[in-house]
């Protein structure tokens, strides 16, 4: 069965977050391109008025969610990812097989998910807004989705899917889906540590395909 992950003397535990050795090794991927390691932090259910307090100040957020199914119509909340600038990223655990506290996520994060003045970044963020949809949360603020940027960029391109984006774009090979899952019968049975940087990593790199995309759309408007 899942555990939360052990805390020592704290709900939280923090740690800066190197590049993945792939990243290294990939002719492709660049540190300059990559950038700065983020800074993560894992919340309980019970602490997210500091999501809360973080998406007030600072105004935009990366957001990734992990349910049980990716048919949104049947799939339920089991973990999220917020990055905020700074290259923040803070997760947390919504549900397993013991315990289910998405109904702490919605009343907690409502009304800043429902702002249109804090911006939020996603890949395939229609996914994000059909999920929330059925909790009763009309996700509000859609500033930038990573993946209708790609399709921008090249409507030609074979996958979008966030993992073949950053192949192509950094040479970085993130797990897929299927590969986290591997035996298991359930993302319940997911080993939490895999499933958190799993989730981690989701939004870090939705940051950095976002930064990216700006910068290399941006040029192309002002070279046109």
């Amino acid at each position: 069965t899942l555990r939360d992950i052990p805390s020592t003397g704290s709900s939280r535990k923090r740690a800066a977050t190197g590049d993945p050795a792939a990243a290294a090794a990939a002719p492709a991927a660049k540190a300059s391109e990559l950038g700065a390691p983020f800074e993560r932090t894992i919340l309980q259910a019970a602490e997210l008025e500091t999501i809360v307090a973080l998406a007030v100040k600072e105004k935009r957020l990366v957001l990734d969610l992990e349910t049980t199914s990716l048919d949104p119509y049947e799939a339920n909340l089991v973990a999220a990812v917020f990055v905020f600038p700074g290259r923040r990223s803070y997760y947390v655990r919504l549900a397993t097989w013991e315990r289910n506290e998405a109904r702490r996520f919605v009343e907690a994060l409502k009304a800043v998910l429902e702002d249109e003045t804090i911006l939020k970044i996603g890949h395939n963020l229609k996914f994000e807004r059909s999920i929330l949809s059925r909790q009763g949360i009309a996700l509000r603020g859609l500033s930038w989705d990573t993946l209708l940027a790609a399709c921008i960029r090249d409507a030609d391109r074979p996958s979008f899917k966030l993992e073949k984006l950053l192949l192509d774009t950094f040479g970085v090979e993130k797990k897929t889906y299927k590969q986290l899952q591997g035996k298991a019968a359930s993302i319940y049975d997911i080993p939490e540590a895999e499933l958190a940087e799993y989730t981690f990593e989701d939004g870090e790199y939705t940051w950095r395909l976002w930064e990216e995309q700006q910068k290399a759309l941006t040029e192309r408007d002002h070279d046109v």
